[in-house]
């Protein structure tokens, strides 16, 4: 792959991660949000201002994750079921397995020591505090739903990757038809009871399409730049923010509902359009920072342990400090960084004293401590306007 390419997807990694903390850290009343949630709080700037960000400005990171992985899949040299499933066992279902165990634990250990059997991230989960699980529900919640809940994404992964040579025969005889297809029923489906979750599923698709092709995403359409992509992006956020809370004036629940979630995934299209470009100046930055240089070989570490220290964590402060002005606003915006810079260091740690370690959790993501090495070195010495980044590797 085109070594600046690479870096390129490592760098919406880390920040995607960063994104996924601060998604996780909406603190409102009802914890849980989804593509159609109605807010029922009354309209506050830091209650505007959460919605905006949480459950807006910042989900434009899984179409981009979930296009990033399908193409970088059908770039790899595993091209069959047997081998994929070898492959992808070790890089995606070892590390969930061994992260929901360790986020268990971690959970249990924040409840046992400050909680009293009536909080804490299990109970927002499963309405009940871990030390009153049962044997049979501890395996459940490692096994199967686990307390990092963000862990869907690598179930998801695996079974797409397993998928992939029937997406990539399919692609090959009806490419245009098939993503006109599966772009249209995600579209259009709605969750009006607000409880299922958007997966972006397609936008895997869509990188598979990309990779297979040889599409040059190098550039923007000439008919659409990317201000123009951005700027819908920022008013159609804000207006879908409004109507969150204010569309029960004039539209029935299940409406509200329905014009949230095509607003929100409309805004999905135009930030993984417009983000992909504008990273770039990203890249740039973080090529000059040392510390920015540093933290994006942690991007799989802050996705894999934030959850547990920010569910638990943000609760704890909110209760402490709930008496400070705009506690809930300043928890928001502060405590995502804290909880980022912890797991940077943890896996800064690890890397460093118990590599084997590390890189079993990690499925041996930047494993080799030639990585360092060639993020700083790989790039160019001056990042012009006028580099190529090709799709095709």
């Amino acid at each position: 792959m085109n070594p600046t390419l690479s870096k390129k997807i490592s760098v919406i990694s880390f920040f995607s991660m960063i994104a996924l903390v601060y998604v996780h850290n909406y603190n409102l009343n009802e914890r849980i949000i989804t593509p159609s949630t109605v807010v029922h709080e009354s309209i506050t700037f830091t209650t505007f201002a959460e919605y905006l960000f949480s459950n807006g400005l910042l989900r434009f990171r899984l179409p981009l994750l979930m296009a990033i992985s399908g193409y970088l899949i059908a770039n790899s040299r595993f091209q069959t079921v047997p081998k994929i499933f070898l492959q992808k066992f070790r890089t995606l279902l070892v590390p969930y397995f061994l992260i929901s165990a360790i986020g268990f634990l971690i959970a249990l250990f924040i409840e046992l020591l400050f909680f009293k059997n009536n909080s804490g991230i299990a109970n927002i989960i499963f309405n009940k505090p871990i030390t009153h699980f049962s044997i049979k529900e501890m395996l459940y919640c490692i096994l199967v739903y686990p307390l990092p809940f963000q862990l869907w994404y690598l179930k998801v992964l695996f079974m797409l990757s397993l998928l992939y040579p029937l997406i990539k025969k399919i692609l090959l005889h009806y490419p245009v038809p098939f993503l006109i297809f599966i772009f249209s029923v995600w579209f259009f489906t709605n969750y009006p009871d607000g409880n299922s979750k958007d997966r972006a599923y397609v936008f895997f698709v869509l990188g598979v399409y990309l990779k297979m092709y040889k599409i040059d995403f190098s550039k923007p359409f000439k008919r659409f730049p990317v201000a123009l992509a951005f700027l819908l992006f920022l008013v159609l956020n804000v207006f879908k923010t409004w109507l969150a809370f204010k569309g029960g004036l004039f539209l029935n629940s299940t409406e509200v509902a329905y014009a949230i979630e095509l607003l929100y995934k409309t805004c999905e299209i135009l930030g993984f359009y417009a983000m992909w470009f504008l990273s770039d100046k990203l890249v740039a930055l973080c090529y000059k920072n040392s510390f920015l240089n540093r933290s994006i070989q942690s991007a799989f570490f802050i996705y894999a342990f934030h959850a547990p220290l920010m569910m638990m964590g943000s609760q704890l402060l909110l209760q402490r400090l709930m008496s400070v002005p705009y506690i809930r606003l300043i928890e928001y915006v502060v405590f995502p960084l804290i909880v980022a810079f912890i797991c940077t260091e943890f896996d800064g740690v690890l890397r460093m004293y118990f590599p084997l370690a590390h890189s079993i959790i990690t499925g041996g993501r930047n494993a080799a401590k030639e990585n360092e090495a060639s993020w700083k070195h790989s790039l160019p010495d001056k990042w012009s306007k006028e580099h190529s980044l090709n799709w095709a590797g």
